[in-house]
């Protein structure tokens, strides 16, 4: 991927690594909020619809942001995570899905995806 989304969660405040090559660098290709995202697709148009996909790597409120806003903009996605998809620790599945619609939506495709990547036995 060209671009990659590091929503790992925090840590003291801070944005937990993944501990790969070139992920603190100061000219990193790794992206760690949802602005920095915006700012790609909104103001430097380096993320179109006609662009490789996106690396999402993570489940919590930023990653699933980043998955609305590229939905909103037609952005390629790919979208990994370490967790089960009903684990009850993931974020998406603490929330009420009749006061966040936007979340539920994205919880139900990768339901769909993870259905399709990983058929049951």
């Amino acid at each position: 991927a060209k671009y990659v989304v590091l929503a790992t969660g925090l840590c003291q405040k801070m944005t937990r690594p993944l501990g790969i090559i070139g992920e603190q660098a100061s000219q990193s290709f790794t992206y760690t909020s949802l602005q920095d995202i915006e700012n790609l697709i909104i103001e430097q148009k380096r993320l179109t619809p006609t662009s490789k996909p996106l690396l999402v790597i993570g489940c919590g409120l930023t990653a699933i942001d980043v998955l609305l806003l590229c939905q909103q903009y037609s952005i390629p996605v790919l979208h990994v995570f370490r967790r089960a998809l009903d684990d009850h620790e993931l974020v998406v599945n603490q929330l009420p899905a009749n006061l966040y619609p936007e979340y539920e939506r994205i919880r139900e495709i990768m339901r769909q995806a993870s259905t399709v990547n990983h058929p049951s036995p």
